[in-house]
């Protein structure tokens, strides 16, 4: 589309550190357990550095 690289600086900076993710209403309540296991997994290991 032509956009360049800086033309939004917040918006890339944000980009950058959000985390997306998965959630929906027919998620089973064993794959909802997965993805907060996963979740924990990466913070841990973040608050490690």
């Amino acid at each position: 589309m032509g956009y360049k690289k800086e033309l939004c600086p917040v918006a890339e900076n944000f980009y950058h550190r959000e985390i997306s993710i998965p959630i929906y209403p027919s998620m089973k309540d064993e794959d909802v357990r997965f993805v907060i296991e996963k979740v924990k997994q990466v913070f841990n290991e973040l608050a490690k550095t």
